[in-house]
């Protein structure tokens, strides 16, 4: 019997690439460098799991092995694919190309799967099966004028599916766009305690002041969490997150994500049938076992957030007060403290905000409805353009600077704003100038 195996990971050919590389926070490895303090035992864990992380997959034909292996369909071939350098993944260029560190999700509005195509949408496919479909972008275009007069032209982004090749999509079903995002600080964000979370929630904006955050509940194994990760804070833990991507986006089965099945629906009979090929008493349950998620994690978990850059320059600290007087920090909390006490300065509160009609998008994820976003860490947001050589914000990727992503806030953002549109510009800038000391 047949089975559909993971190429092992040459670690000589990895230490030699990481060897080569400048893991340094002036470089455009900024993101990529180990947590101070860890001990040797957890950094052994951690450059194993950089290892599969930055590893290349393919899908292997032999008689026995590891378990099903890579795909049949797919999004990425790797983690690093997606999150280049750690850093946040980049939207799709206008015209017809495959998404890069960039997923559509299907389904209709209540987050139910379309029949044929499931979750989400696989545009890469392994030998011998047929890629869901291709993907066409097209940006759309507006001006938006500020009160002084400065005009700024804010586009989103309209996606059109050629060549299904498992027949067309469900009346229901629609597009939902998410880019990848950075990675650093992850770690910290789980040592928050749920009660400062609690603390800082006011879903029925009972202090009155326009804001009312609150925690996406989600039921687990362990009863009833908090979601921390994700566009809508729907991923309740990193160890979640490591296998949900490695489920949704590469087709590993782990054991979270068992189904031999997925991601083939009932529709794609050829998918089905290669990942039917392993049903044989000396393959694995599963492609990733605990061993492999727990490296994976280790490694999620611990990559350091840089320093500021230039935090004490004059126009930065007069833009941090500007930041905070006119709302932003209402939901960019600059300061939670983890389980040992210690500070950390990730600026969200981890919280659902209505952001709008703007920007809003499904499915609805654990009480997450289309408005409802979680507050994104601004930490490292600086150097997202050393990083990732370009700047893309918000949960598309339609925001190509901070300007462009204050200018879609609405909902209870849209006072903090309105404020912001109204300060002379070199207010503006010092705010900015803040920003990109992150």
């Amino acid at each position: 019997m047949r089975a559909w195996l993971l190429l092992l990971v040459s670690w000589f050919a990895f230490v030699a690439n990481a060897s080569a590389q400048e893991f340094t926070y002036d470089t455009e490895n900024a993101f990529r460098l180990l947590k101070e303090g860890i001990d040797t035992t957890l950094q052994a864990e951690f450059n194993y799991g950089r290892g599969l992380f930055d590893h290349v997959w393919h899908a292997i034909q032999s008689g026995s092995g590891m378990g099903r292996g890579f795909g049949p369909l797919y999004s990425a071939d790797a983690c690093i694919a997606c999150h280049v350098r750690d850093g946040r993944g980049m939207p799709p260029d206008e015209g017809i190309a495959p998404l890069a560190g960039f997923i559509l999700l299907i389904g209709d509005q209540d987050g139910v799967p379309d029949p044929a195509y499931g979750h989400q949408l696989s545009d890469k496919a392994i030998e011998g099966v047929l890629p869901e479909a291709s993907v066409q972008t097209q940006w759309l275009v507006s001006d938006t004028p500020l009160p002084d007069g400065t005009n700024v032209q804010l586009r989103w982004p309209q996606f059109t599916l050629h060549n299904l090749a498992y027949g067309p999509l469900a009346p229901d079903s629609q597009l939902f766009p998410r880019l990848a995002p950075q990675l650093i600080g992850l770690g910290l964000l789980e040592q928050v305690p749920v009660a400062e979370l609690e603390a800082l929630a006011d879903p029925d904006d009972d202090n009155g002041d326009g804001i009312s955050g609150r925690i996406n509940w989600l039921e687990s194994a362990d009863g009833r969490v908090p979601g921390r990760f994700g566009w809508k804070a729907n991923i309740t833990s990193i160890n979640e997150q490591v296998q949900r991507a490695a489920a949704t986006d590469m087709g590993f089965t782990s054991p979270l994500f068992p189904n031999p099945d997925f991601p083939c629906t009932s529709a794609e009979q050829e998918c089905l049938r290669i990942a039917g090929m392993q049903n044989a008493p000396d393959i694995n349950p599963v492609d990733f076992a605990s061993n492999n998620v727990r490296h994976l994690t280790v490694y999620s978990q611990n990559l350091q957030v840089p320093p500021r850059v230039d935090a004490d320059a004059p126009d930065a600290v007069s833009g941090a007060q500007l930041f905070a007087d006119i709302g932003c920090a209402s939901c960019h909390t600059p300061t939670l403290q983890t389980a040992d006490g210690s500070d950390i300065h990730p600026y969200t509160d981890l919280l659902l905000h209505d952001l709008g009609e703007g920007l809003a998008n499904g499915p609805v994820m654990g009480t997450a409805d289309a408005r409802e976003w979680r507050t994104p860490p601004l930490w490292g947001i600086g150097r997202t353009e050393q990083v990732s050589h370009a700047t893309y914000f918000l949960h598309d990727g339609r925001a190509r600077s901070f300007l462009e992503a204050i200018l879609w806030h609405g909902g209870e953002a849209e006072a903090a704003r309105d404020r912001f549109g109204q300060l002379p510009p070199e207010q503006r800038q010092q705010l900015l100038d803040f920003l990109q000391s992150l």
